[in-house]
């Protein structure tokens, strides 16, 4: 262009207008306020220097300088952009009136975490078994990313990640013991949402079974004290005999009654609560029955003598008295 002063032609600059680099183009903000940083240089002298953007519905000013200091970078901040992804861009004019737009950029407003949740067949509480199944759901419009994490007292054991919902992962070959489960899940505007802690206690050990009544040895007595211990805490005890009960449920510690003379056998169950079962069993005689004797005459005549006789009963058990 020419601007004509006193008969002579003058060439004038065109106007330079630059965006810096806040915010670059395709930018994810988790802030509805932003910083804009842009120039205008003219040889002229600037006039005026606009930054426009769309979010309020059209293409719209948001600010303007109309007292720029040529070339000098402004650091603008604007804020309650809403959610959602804008164009914005630079006007400027000089002070002829010749004005200049910079190439738009786009931004996204994002101030929304993702939804983050772990379903209902997620493993958790106690349990009988050396794997963790973790089944994640996550969303977002903007998603970038949902990571599943598995801890224990030494710190963090795994972890498993996805760009899309929903995750599932079967941590394996676990060792007995307790772990921490949880996630997060991130967007594109680094917005963070998580699930809570949970606890999971692993146990594949079934409870050692103590009896310490009956023992393997012979009673006089057909009821029998049933007294049992085991190492951990037990959900239910049940006991089989040969008497015919079978599977009965008790609470340590019991008398059980009605066996028969001869050879007899309890099995004590015992379940923890994770669901570990054990079983052991004790044999044990039950003899009622006193013994018998015949009465045996001795025609003998002793005198100042000691005197040896035995005496069979029907236990086949032979004792020796003295006569004196």
């Amino acid at each position: 262009r020419y601007i004509s002063v006193t008969g002579v032609q003058t060439c004038a600059l065109p106007i330079l207008s630059s965006l810096g680099t806040n915010p670059i183009n395709n930018y994810n903000s988790s802030s509805s306020s932003v910083v804009f940083d842009f120039k205008a240089n003219d040889n002229l002298g600037i006039s005026n220097i606009k930054l426009y953007g769309d979010w309020l519905g059209s293409w719209t000013g948001n600010y303007t300088n109309s007292s720029y200091t040529n070339n000098t970078w402004l650091n603008i901040t604007i804020n309650n952009i809403p959610d959602g992804t804008w164009k914005w861009g630079i006007f400027s004019n000089d002070t002829s009136g010749n004005s200049n737009w910079t190439i738009n950029r786009t931004i996204t407003i994002d101030t929304i975490p993702p939804n983050i949740n772990f379903i209902s067949s997620t493993t958790s509480g106690n349990n009988s078994q050396n794997y963790i199944e973790a089944n994640l759901t996550f969303s977002d419009v903007n998603l970038k990313n949902g990571t599943i994490y598995l801890y224990n007292s030494s710190g963090l054991v795994k972890s498993n990640s996805s760009t899309s919902s929903p995750l599932f992962y079967n941590f394996t070959n676990l060792i007995d013991g307790t772990y921490y489960l949880n996630a997060t899940s991130y967007d594109n505007a680094n917005n963070e949402n998580y699930t809570s802690t949970s606890t999971i206690i692993l146990d594949t050990i079934p409870p050692i079974i103590n009896i310490i009544s009956p023992k393997n040895t012979t009673y006089s007595n057909n009821t029998i004290d049933l007294n049992v211990t085991a190492n951990e805490a037990i959900s239910t005890w049940w006991y089989s005999n040969n008497t015919g009960l079978t599977n009965k449920t008790f609470t340590p510690n019991i008398s059980i009654a009605g066996y028969p003379d001869g050879l007899n056998n309890i099995t004590i169950f015992a379940n923890d609560t994770f669901g570990n079962i054990n079983q052991t069993t004790i044999y044990f005689t039950i003899d009622t029955t006193p013994p018998t004797y015949s009465n045996v005459k001795i025609n003998t005549t002793v005198s100042n003598a000691l005197a040896k006789f035995s005496i069979l009963y029907n236990r086949s058990e032979e004792h020796t008295s003295e006569l004196q």
